[in-house]
């Protein structure tokens, strides 16, 4: 397992059909036979039941596949340089989620505090930039949070 292998991120993964039906489509295909999947759940032990499931199925396909089961939705996303975020961020301490859609994007997730430490939650939705535009003004925004603002009294 070397840090370019996918990382796959289920949130509600305390379900028992669909969260085991998306493992199972997941590992079907060769390239993610050695991915790390996630599974989120605000329901710990309910993702954990989901998680040995997931494991027996890795194990009857000689996959190198792992399972990380997080308690909290900011350690179950990716950091700056993996999943989404790759080739971004890598100089900040960040855990977000991105999406795209026809000129619009978005990146939402934590990120620390330099100044006074903490996490702070963020949002960031552009519309009418092209997707590179939107990304420059992005991780310019989240560099500043990062760098330059405090934590509110």
């Amino acid at each position: 397992m070397s840090a370019d292998d996918p990382r796959i991120v289920i949130v509600g993964a305390g379900g028992w059909v669909f969260p085991m039906e998306l493992v199972r489509d997941f590992l079907s295909f060769p390239a993610l036979g050695s991915a790390t999947i996630v599974l989120y759940d605000i329901d710990v032990p309910s993702a954990e039941r989901t998680a040995t499931s997931a494991e027996e199925l890795i194990s009857l396909g000689g996959l190198s596949a792992r399972i990380e089961v997080p308690t909290t939705l900011r350690d179950a996303l990716p950091t700056g340089g993996r999943g989404t975020l790759e080739d971004r961020l890598t100089d900040v301490r960040i855990r977000a989620k991105t999406g795209t859609l026809d000129d619009v994007s978005a990146l939402s997730g934590w990120v620390w505090l330099e100044k006074t430490g903490g996490w702070v939650e963020f949002s960031i939705l552009s519309s009418g930039f092209n997707e590179w535009t939107a990304k420059k003004i992005e991780d310019r925004i989240v560099r500043i949070v990062s760098f330059h603002a405090s934590a509110p009294p």
